[in-house]
């Protein structure tokens, strides 16, 4: 398989706000296509319904954020494409309690695709922001909130 890039990366911005987390995701777009089960630039398997779809289902299966040990579901708001990046907003459903402690992410984004992937999470909450780098051995961050 000829890919365009040799790196495998992706970025994970995640905004705490006061009654909703916002996740958004910036990967390449062929990567993602194959880890839904799209070959570029081959024909779409008889079952394919949508891209949409597809990475919905894929990005549920590769993203657990939890407040709390509180699991927070998040729906896909966004799909964007641009060359050769897409961009993938999620957000939760609204958050009742802001004055968690504790933050858990399970995020293996393309990691089973790819031995060399890395994820870069951004973290953000009130005024601090943190970084983590994830890859196909670590694919948890624990995070104490301010």
């Amino acid at each position: 398989m000829d890919l365009d890039h040799d790196i495998h990366v992706s970025v994970c911005d995640i905004e705490l706000s006061e009654h909703q987390v916002e996740v958004t995701v910036k990967t390449f777009i062929d990567d993602l296509q194959i880890a839904v089960g799209l070959e570029p630039g081959r024909e779409v398997p008889e079952a394919y319904t949508s891209s949409d779809d597809m990475i919905t289902r894929y990005l549920s299966s590769t993203i657990s954020l939890h407040l709390d040990k509180q699991n927070i579901h998040l729906n896909v708001d966004d799909i964007s494409a641009s060359n050769d990046a897409v961009w993938i907003t999620l957000t939760s459903d609204t958050i009742t309690s802001y004055d968690a402690k504790h933050l858990n992410l399970d995020y293996s984004l393309l990691t089973e695709v790819y031995n060399d992937q890395t994820n870069i999470i951004n973290i953000t909450h009130k005024e601090a922001k943190k970084t983590f780098s994830l890859n196909h051995k670590k694919k948890e961050v624990a995070y104490e909130l301010d």
